[in-house]
């Protein structure tokens, strides 16, 4: 589960925030997108994060495809590696205080959802 929410954060960090015209029902797209839109200025990203953040999270897109075709019984230790990898190098596109607030974040999330 922390691995899937690290992979949803880094998704919510990279994607800008994409208008999506509804029908009036949940739209889970557009719910996503101002989700990270909102992420991202709460860390207030500099435009080259968000690039980088961007870059990471399309580079996983492949790997995430790859890993559904593997047999089921690797599938979830290379998915828990591909989101141990990109936790890492989402990471390491933030400042410590970044990082901090993130954590904050993440942590005030989690009590939220108990």
């Amino acid at each position: 589960m922390k691995g899937f929410i690290a992979i949803a954060l880094c998704a919510m960090l990279m994607v800008p925030l994409v208008a999506t015209a509804g029908d009036g029902h949940h739209n889970r797209k557009a719910n996503k997108g101002q989700k990270i839109h909102k992420m991202g200025k709460e860390l207030n990203l500099s435009d080259d994060q968000k690039t980088q953040l961007k870059a990471i999270h399309e580079g996983t897109r492949d790997q995430r495809k790859a890993i559904k075709e593997l047999p089921e019984a690797d599938r979830k230790a290379a998915a828990q590696k591909l989101r141990e990898e990109t936790k890492a190098k989402s990471a390491s596109v933030l400042t410590a205080e970044q990082r901090q607030k993130l954590d904050e974040m993440k942590a005030a999330h989690k009590a939220k959802k108990k």
